[in-house]
């Protein structure tokens, strides 16, 4: 455990931005990364996505915002919310920049979904494809002569 823990301090130091999702996951990184193959967390692993799109979110705001706008920090629109970005904006122009900057953010974010589903797509592909309509008769015969042979076992002795 404490090898574990000198690891993720080397690799939170070396990459910012993992601590960004380590801080959005919570207490959930001490349930789920100690025993990953316990089998009662299966169900949590898919709420890990929402806090990786989050710092995605959030990390393309941070460089995004400063390369489009110089008249608001970057905290500020984060804090304030893609639905506040009028009330933060000086003019229309500003009010554009930061549009086009959560359009960026978004558009990063979705990115994690597209590679999921490629991901997906390409396990799909490799998994040995058969009919359960198959399977069910072939299961059905296989009990059907093992209780004949039970049968006849039964029936010499």
């Amino acid at each position: 455990m404490l090898r574990q823990m000198f690891y993720v301090c080397i690799l939170l130091n070396r990459f910012p931005g993992i601590l960004l999702l380590f801080q959005q996951l919570g207490g959930w990184v001490m349930i789920l990364f100690p025993s990953p193959l316990t089998g009662d967390i299966k169900q949590d692993y898919r709420a890990i996505a929402i806090p990786i799109g989050n710092t995605i979110l959030v990390a393309s705001l941070l460089t995004e915002v400063p390369e489009n706008t110089r008249t608001i920090s970057p905290e500020e629109v984060i804090n304030a919310g893609a639905g506040n970005l009028k009330t933060k904006a000086a003019n229309p122009t500003v009010l554009h920049a930061l549009q086009l900057s959560y359009s960026t953010a978004v558009a990063n974010t979705l990115y994690l979904a597209l590679a999921t589903v490629c991901l997906a797509l390409i396990f799909a592909c490799g998994m040995e494809w058969r009919n359960i309509k198959d399977v069910a008769n072939e299961r059905k015969q296989l009990a059907e002569a093992g209780n004949s042979t039970q049968v006849k076992a039964e029936a010499q002795q």
